[in-house]
């Protein structure tokens, strides 16, 4: 399995599974990437949004 193969079915696991279900048995069923996009983590704020106090 490549690198690539492994991040995206750590991601798919990431799905919560009434979500998984959901999708999956849905009228059409999403492609492995479209699932693995539902299972990625938030983006960390970048520094740009944050912001300091100086007191």
């Amino acid at each position: 399995m490549s690198k690539d193969q492994q991040v995206q079915a750590v991601r798919v696991a990431n799905i919560p599974t009434a979500e998984f279900e959901e999708v999956v048995d849905g009228p059409s069923a999403p492609t492995i990437t479209k699932l693995a996009e539902g299972g990625e983590a938030p983006a960390p704020p970048s520094a740009a949004s944050r912001t300091t106090t100086i007191p």
